[in-house]
């Protein structure tokens, strides 16, 4: 845990330093429309918006997994419940 805060300290750092570093005014145009803002912003909209089409990518997968665990755990309980069932009617016979 205290790793793991230690790395969002020194990447929250870094990024900060890299911001700094990169003022200069860019212009981006795409289509009709233009944006103009520093280097540094532009990247890490880029990063973000990356992070985000690769979550929703992943989210298929997610809820698949999440659907043949809920599945996995009915037949558990269902297998449970069948066999102490047959152990009770055993015991009363």
């Amino acid at each position: 845990m205290v790793l793991i805060l230690i790395l969002g300290i020194v990447v929250g750092g870094l990024t900060v330093m890299f911001a700094l570093e990169n003022t200069s005014l860019v212009t981006i145009s795409f289509f009709a429309d233009q944006v103009t803002a520093p280097l540094s912003v532009i990247i890490l909209a880029s990063v973000a918006a990356g992070i985000g089409v690769t979550l929703l990518a992943m989210l298929p997968r997610f809820i698949r997994d999440g659907l043949d665990a809920y599945a996995e755990q009915k037949k558990r309980q269902t297998e449970t419940v069948t066999y102490e069932k047959g152990t009770t009617e055993n015991v009363v016979a």
